[in-house]
Formats: structure tokens, C-alpha cells, sequence
């Protein structure tokens, strides 16, 4: 259940668009329990080689950035789903680290590798092409901006929390095929949308890139 809805952005006209689709507490609730819990699978086989995973759900990167999808097999897209949502938890106090980083995104299920290996073809979100992603990154410089990477962005390069991020703090990235966007949520609090106009015809990955960093997987949902 969300408490608050609060819309932070920096750039004026973007807050009048966004404002207008602001959802009342009663509709955020009544989708909440529409969506179906996936389970996660945590195979250490199919993601980055600096990438580390344990059994309850802590994803590890140290010394390079490593990438990890929760699920490599779920390809989303509109055929499959009417939503999608994720999310995971700041852990060990693992953003107070200069340069280290936590990127949540939606990335093109095409990178993917169609072979047993089942890992994503480039090792990190930091080479893929604009065209082929949607990411917000936190980082340790500045822990009141969330980064934005991809088309269709809302704002020009970034947004603004309403606080500060700490650690096990929940960050919630959430797809919606029906409007075509992507909204940002921070700890049960919608924050924004970040992304407008997704392609109709994209089938998208969830995953998670961090260096020097930590994070516990919370949840993988489903909403057909």
C-alpha cells in the first residue's frame, strides 16, 4: 500500500504532464493486489562474471560493474503482460562508497543470448545503446539525483528524490505496456514516470547493474 504519492522533478513542464495521471490512493491499492508474484531465480551461470549471488536474494558486484537479470527466461511485452514491476533494497550500507553505483533497467530482450548460456551479449548496461535500454542509476556522489539512460526520457539527464537515498532503502521500477512508460517508485512512494513512448513492440528484460555495491532482490510481479 502507498501512503503518499509525491512527483520531484526538475523540469516544469514534465511535472504539469505527469501530474495530470497522478493516481488516488484507492487506485494504487486496488492494483496492487492485481499483480502476481513471480518467483526469482538466482543462477549465478547466466549472469556477469563479477557478479555475485547468495541464497537469500543479495546481488554483489566489486571492482566492475557487473549486470544480473532477476529471471533471464521472462521477456516482457504487451502481448505477455499489461505490467511489470521490481524491486530491491540498498544493502550493507553499499552507496556510501565513492564511484560506487546501483542501475535499474528494461532492457531489450534481443541482447540476450539465445543459446544455453542464456547471459546478456555485452557484460554491462554501460555499452548498450541508448535505443536499447531504460535505466535510472543511484550513486554515492549525489544521493538526492537519480540518473536517467535511454530513449524517451521525461527529463533531460536526471530527477530529483524528495530525500535523500539511505541504505535499505526500496527502489521499485515498474513498466506499464497498456500506457507505454516506466515509473520510478521509492520506498512505497511513486516518485515519477521516467519513460513515455515505449516501442508497442519491444519485448523488454528486467535486470540490475552495480559496481562496488550491494542489493537484495525484494520482489518480481506480474500483472497480465
Amino acid at each position: 500500500v502507498f501512503h503518499s504519492l509525491q512527483i520531484t522533478m526538475g523540469n516544469k513542464t514534465s511535472i504539469n504532464n505527469v501530474a495530470t495521471r497522478r493516481r488516488t490512493l484507492e487506485q494504487v491499492i486496488e492494483q496492487s493486489h492485481c499483480f502476481k508474484e513471480l518467483q526469482i531465480t538466482m543462477d549465478s551461470s547466466k549472469s556477469g562474471r563479477t557478479v555475485k549471488l547468495t541464497t537469500d536474494n543479495i546481488v554483489k558486484s566489486y571492482g566492475h560493474c557487473g549486470l544480473f537479470a532477476p529471471s533471464i527466461d521472462l521477456q516482457l511485452s504487451a502481448a505477455e503482460c499489461s505490467e511489470y514491476e521490481f524491486a530491491v533494497a540498498i544493502h550493507n550500507d553499499s552507496l556510501s562508497t565513492k564511484g560506487s553505483f546501483i542501475i535499474l533497467s528494461y532492457i531489450d530482450s534481443a541482447l540476450v543470448r539465445h543459446d544455453s548460456s542464456g547471459v546478456i551479449k555485452d557484460g554491462n548496461l554501460i555499452n548498450i545503446d541508448e535505443d536499447k535500454q531504460f535505466s535510472i542509476q543511484l550513486n554515492a556522489a549525489n544521493k538526492k539525483l537519480v540518473k536517467l539512460f535511454g530513449q524517451n526520457k521525461v527529463s533531460a539527464d536526471s530527477i530529483a528524490l524528495s530525500a535523500e537515498h539511505r541504505d535499505s532503502d526500496i527502489f521499485k521500477l515498474r513498466v506499464n505496456f497498456k500506457h507505454k512508460d516506466i515509473e520510478l517508485y521509492h520506498n512505497n512512494t511513486y516518485v515519477a514516470t521516467v519513460f513515455q513512448d515505449i516501442p508497442s513492440n519491444i519485448s523488454l528484460l528486467p535486470c540490475i547493474a552495480l559496481k562496488n555495491a550491494q542489493v537484495k532482490l525484494l520482489s518480481s510481479s506480474i500483472k497480465v
